[in-house]
C-alpha cells in the first residue's frame, strides 16, 4: 500500500515538474531601454518584434505596452528615423528565459547625419553648379569670389556606409574647374569638409 502511495506521490511530482516546464514558469516580460542624441523637436518610431509602435519624441527611457512570454524572443528596430539623424539600436534582441525576467537595457543612440562639402578656388567670373551623386535633388552653386576660397556644402545630408560623389554638373563660362578628394565613403559620424574643387 505504501508503495501505491509512493509511486503515486512521484508520479505527481513529475507531472507537475512537466507542465512547469510546457507553461514556461514565469511571468511576461516587459521590454524598456532608453534613447538618447535625439535632436529638439524630433521623433523616431519603434517596433518590437515588427508592431507595439513607440513614438519617442525626447531623450530618456522608453517601455513597450506589450509583453513578452518566457522563452519568447524580442527585436528591437527602428521603423521611422527622425529627420536628419540615423538612430541605432543596441542590445535589441534577445529570449525571455524561463522565469519571464524583463529587459531594461535596450539602448537607442541618435546621431547627426553627415554633410558633404569643400572649398571652390580660383572662381573668378560667373557661378560653377556642384552636384552630389549624380542627384539632380542634391546640387549647389559657388559664386565667383574673386578667386578667393568659397566654402559650399550639399543640402542632402547622409547616414553612416553611404558614399559620395562630388562633379560638376556646370562649368563656369570662361573657366574650367575640377574635383580632387570628392569620392568618399561615410565611415565615421563627422562632416566631411575636405572635397576641393579648382577653377582655372
Amino acid at each position: 500500500m505504501n508503495r501505491m502511495k509512493d509511486i503515486a506521490a512521484w508520479c505527481s511530482l513529475a507531472a507537475a515538474a512537466l507542465l512547469a516546464g510546457c507553461g514556461g514558469g514565469g511571468s511576461d516580460a516587459s521590454i524598456s531601454g532608453a534613447v538618447s542624441g535625439l535632436g529638439a523637436g524630433l521623433s523616431v518610431v519603434l517596433v518590437n518584434n515588427g508592431g507595439d509602435a513607440q513614438t519617442i519624441s525626447a531623450n530618456g527611457n522608453f517601455s513597450f505596452d506589450g509583453k513578452i512570454a518566457p522563452n519568447s524572443g524580442y527585436n528591437v528596430t527602428v521603423k521611422t528615423q527622425p529627420t536628419g539623424q540615423t538612430c541605432l539600436v543596441t542590445s535589441g534582441s534577445g529570449v525571455i528565459d524561463f522565469s519571464g525576467a524583463s529587459v531594461g537595457n535596450v539602448a537607442v543612440t541618435c546621431y547627426n547625419n553627415v554633410t558633404v562639402g569643400g572649398t571652390v578656388t580660383g572662381l573668378n567670373a560667373g557661378g560653377v553648379v556642384l552636384q552630389d551623386n549624380f542627384n539632380s535633388a542634391d546640387t549647389v552653386t559657388v559664386s565667383a569670389n574673386g578667386g578667393a576660397g568659397v566654402n559650399f556644402t550639399f543640402p542632402l545630408k547622409h547616414a553612416l556606409g553611404d558614399s559620395y560623389n562630388v562633379t560638376v554638373l556646370t562649368q563656369p563660362s570662361s573657366q574650367v574647374c575640377t574635383v580632387t578628394q570628392g569620392q568618399g565613403g561615410i565611415t565615421a559620424w563627422s562632416n566631411i569638409t575636405g572635397v576641393s574643387v579648382t577653377c582655372q
